[in-house]
Parts: structure tokens; sequence; C-alpha cells
């Protein structure tokens, strides 16, 4: 029995995960985000700045898909252009990222502004990831084409390229949905 079990396992190891063309659903939505699963992967829209009502938000789509797939998630956030976090939101996203790490394989955050204001969004974000001490598992890029390959291998290792027109696609249509979204709750 011993040995099916590990003949089991093995294969579960050996076998691909892939993303379905149906892309992310939807999970939750708040004044400040939307939150969509897609597999193992979370994918969060911020359309404002962070409230600690939206750091509860962010952190149950992560916690809920973790105990779906305990074997690790990813997460892609895309900010939109919008001002930095208050201070309470920003202490409850560092609180946040230091509970939630042991649960994510990756994360890539996308800050979608230019000049200086993409530029403090970039170094707000690379506070969280100082404090939390993950460099190894987050990255923070310009442009969701310069991300994903990285988060891709991360989370598919040697099938990420086959996947990346996939993921692209599903990731950027569900930003460009939730980003117009403002209908009320």
């Amino acid at each position: 029995m011993g040995s099916n079990l590990a003949m089991a396992e093995g294969a579960s190891k050996a076998s691909p995960r892939s993303f379905s063309a149906a892309g992310p659903q939807l999970f939750r939505r708040d004044h400040a985000s939307s939150y969509g699963w897609w597999e193992h992967l979370a994918v969060v829209v911020g359309r404002r700045p962070p409230t600690a009502e939206h750091v509860a938000n962010y952190r149950a789509c992560m916690v809920e898909l973790y105990g779906r797939y305990p074997e690790g998630i990813g997460i892609v956030t895309v900010v939109n252009d919008t001002s930095t976090p208050e201070p309470s939101g920003r202490d409850a996203l560092v609180q946040m990222f230091k509970e939630t790490w042991p649960m994510m394989t990756a994360a890539l955050f996308i800050p979608k502004a230019d000049g200086f204001k993409g530029a403090v969004m970039r170094s707000v974000m690379g506070c969280f990831i100082l404090a939390t001490g993950q460099r190894d598992r987050i990255r923070i890029e310009s442009t969701l084409d310069a991300g994903l390959p990285w988060l891709a291998t991360k989370l598919l290792g040697p099938h990420a390229r086959e996947q990346l027109p996939v993921l692209e696609r599903g990731i950027s249509r569900f930003y460009d949905d939730e980003s117009r979204w403002s209908g009320a709750l």
C-alpha cells in the first residue's frame, strides 16, 4: 500500500498545473478592489487606496483559496493609478503579508502608474517586501508582460511557457472588466 501512495504522490507532482481558458472568476468586490480566483492563482485589481476593509477582503481571498490549494497559491495584484495607502491600510497590508506568506508560492505586483507616481507606488510595494523578508517570492514590475514570465515559472515550473498566452489573456480581461467596474455593492 505504501508504494501505491508513493506512486500516486509522484504522479501528482509530475503532472503540470494548467489554467482554464475561462480566466479568473470573481470571488468578491469591495469599493477598493476586485478579487478573483483562477485555479491556484488569486488575481486582485486595485481601484482605490487600501483600507482595513480592503485588506480583510484581500486576506480572505488568499486564505480561502489556500484552503482549496494547500500546496501553495500565487497572487497577481494590478493596482490602478491610485494614491498610496493611508497608514492604517499600509499597516494592515504589512501584517496581512506577514501572516499569509507561508501560503504563497509567488506574488507579482503591477502598479499601473507612470513617472513619479509610479516610482512612489513601486517604493511602497518594495517596503512590503522588506517588511516580510520574502524577496525570492515577490516581484514588482511596471507591466504584466514584464512580470508574467517570472510568475508563471514560479507557479508552473517547466510548463510555464505554454501557459503564458492563456495567463496573459485571462488576467488582462479580468483587469479590464474590473478596473472599469463602478457599480454599487
